[in-house]
């Protein structure tokens, strides 16, 4: 069609052979390492593959004015270059097949943990109900003697008063102001 050299700069096969080129590159460049190919074997692999498809398309051209067998036969070979690079991105799509897997099953378990967290709440939202129905058994907490603060009660651990409640600042450890409790059934806590 074209004769002699250069013609296959035209050819949309060569065109497209270099773009597979540049891109199994990028694509052993970014996704090829020395921990996933050690010996760096499959990046040379697909580069070697890629590079073989253009530069037979290129000389197939080059030698059409010579011969139509070696022709065909280079265009054969770039064809089996290409065809093997293919396999490798198989490998390579079958892994992006098993990924897009996963994050279909991991959208589904995020809408079932939504679904459950708008249902039941959260680790917080139980912490924060827990802590409100214990402030809500409390009785009505006295304001701290030094500072005016609200008091809590506590529980004595050491001293002569161990195990005694009493109210304490909420302010502590800046305040240690401290007030007993008054010894009424309602008051008392449970053993």
């Amino acid at each position: 069609m074209f004769g002699g050299t250069g013609g296959y700069f035209w050819l949309d096969s060569w065109i497209l052979a270099n773009i597979v080129q540049l891109g199994t590159q990028t694509f052993c460049g970014r996704f090829l390492n020395r921990t996933n190919d050690p010996c760096g074997r499959q990046n040379d692999q697909m580069t070697q593959a890629a590079r073989s498809g253009c530069a037979n398309i290129a000389e197939g051209s080059a030698r059409r004015a010579t011969s139509r067998e070696t022709e065909m036969k280079l265009t054969d070979v770039a064809r089996s270059s290409l065809a093997e690079l293919s396999g490798d991105y198989l490998k390579a799509n079958c892994l992006l097949i098993l990924i897009a897997r996963v994050i279909n099953m991991l959208n589904h378990q995020m809408e079932t943990q939504g679904e459950r967290f708008e249902q039941e709440g959260g680790f917080r939202e139980k912490l924060t109900s827990i802590r409100v129905e214990a402030r809500a058994k409390q009785e009505a907490a006295p304001m701290c003697p030094d500072c005016g603060k609200a008091m809590t009660r506590r529980k004595a651990r050491t001293g002569k008063n161990a195990g005694q409640g009493f109210w304490g600042c909420t302010g502590y450890p800046e305040c240690k102001g401290v007030r007993e409790m008054e010894e009424t059934t309602d008051s008392k806590e449970p053993n």
